[in-house]
């Protein structure tokens, strides 16, 4: 049988600090745009912190999964690190806020998005591999922990990206202090994708390996497969 992509979603606790965790390429990104498309579709607010991706790509793949960013502009704001970071591209306007790599902006720009949009709101960070790169590691921690604990008493919820295989053992060890669960990919030996969600904290018990593939409007996923 097949799983629709709400379905996945489902099983994923709302108020929960998530992390996103797969090789690189494997889709994490596109992961995103599909989980905020399911939270808007229901109403919620987000805030997108992107730092690999120009704010232009981040709206032309919305429009592909039948979402034009432009009517949401009261429910969706865009923290554009990518510019600072590349120093191409750019977003701004009403629904954009530019912000500079350091922690200390990082945060600003949080606050003035969360002001803008009002309380409760989603967060996304694409990819906080990338803030790890270029900032203090004990920071660019006590940001992720500072953002996580305000979401969860704001009846919030964080989620953000991060390279598998990257990053120390230790400092994989704290994230995983933070983080509730965990949106997991796998690749098999055939470059075929799998994902699941594996719980924390909570004691839910763990999904299977379900495959899955992208397609031009997002997340297929197909046969759900056995631990």
């Amino acid at each position: 049988m097949t799983k629709a992509v709400s379905d996945f979603f489902k099983t994923v606790p709302e108020r929960q600090t998530v992390l996103i965790l797969g090789p690189r390429g494997v889709g994490k990104g596109e992961l995103c745009i599909d989980y905020m498309k399911y939270f808007l579709e229901g109403g919620g607010k987000i805030i997108f912190m992107i730092t690999d991706t120009s704010p232009e790509k981040i709206k032309e793949k919305f429009l592909r999964r039948g979402v034009d960013l432009r009517k949401h502009s009261d429910r969706f704001i865009i923290i554009d690190c990518y510019k600072a970071w590349s120093s191409v591209g750019g977003g701004g306007g009403n629904d954009s806020i530019d912000s500079m790599p350091d922690i200390r902006s990082l945060k600003l720009s949080v606050e003035k998005a969360v002001h803008r949009l009002g309380k409760p709101v989603r967060i996304f960070i694409d990819s906080a591999s990338t803030i790890f790169l270029y900032n203090d590691m004990d920071a660019t921690l006590k940001f992720l922990r500072q953002a996580s604990e305000k979401a969860k008493s704001e009846s919030s919820s964080l989620g953000f990206t991060l390279h598998e295989g990257v990053h120390e053992e230790k400092l994989m060890k704290d994230i995983r202090s933070i983080v509730d669960g965990i949106i997991a990919f796998k690749l098999d030996d055939d470059r075929n994708t799998y994902i699941r969600y594996e719980a924390l904290k909570g004691k839910k018990p763990e999904s299977g390996w379900t495959a899955f593939r992208f397609a031009e409007f997002g997340i297929v996923f197909g046969e759900e497969k056995a631990r």
